[in-house]
């Protein structure tokens, strides 16, 4: 079966558009998964500004995940592909979700897969 994803970007000034990826989200009908960063410095240097809430955000998403839902307070009535374009189409404002791109795998492998792509995590070895 097939399923979608959309890549979470964080935009600290819309009106410059300047993005950094800080998170995945795949799903089909009927499941939704997300993985964000683990390490957020790339993302503080990037915007320059206190990042508590995209990290508050990434929380409260990764709760409406595991419950079914794509974000808290969502409608579970409309599927997930509706809720995704609903989402890329009204949220303009400091974290943003690209227009969703389909695959071949299912969620979770798809998942895997993506994160390798879209989420560059610094290198800690020194």
């Amino acid at each position: 079966m097939g399923s979608k994803y959309s890549v979470i970007q964080y935009v600290p000034n819309p009106v410059a558009n300047e993005r950094i990826n800080i998170g995945v989200l795949t799903f089909n009908e009927h499941e939704v998964r997300v993985q964000f960063l683990k390490n957020w410095e790339r993302v503080r240097q990037f915007g320059t500004e206190d990042i508590e809430f995209i990290q508050n955000f990434e929380h409260q998403m990764s709760q409406a995940v595991a419950a079914g839902l794509m974000l808290p307070g969502d409608n579970r009535d409309e599927p997930f592909p509706e809720r995704l374009n609903r989402l890329t189409r009204d949220w303009l404002n400091s974290i943003q979700f690209t227009l969703p791109r389909g695959s071949l795998e299912d969620v979770e492998n798809l998942l895997q897969d993506i994160i390798s792509t879209y989420l560059t995590e610094p290198d800690t070895r020194s």
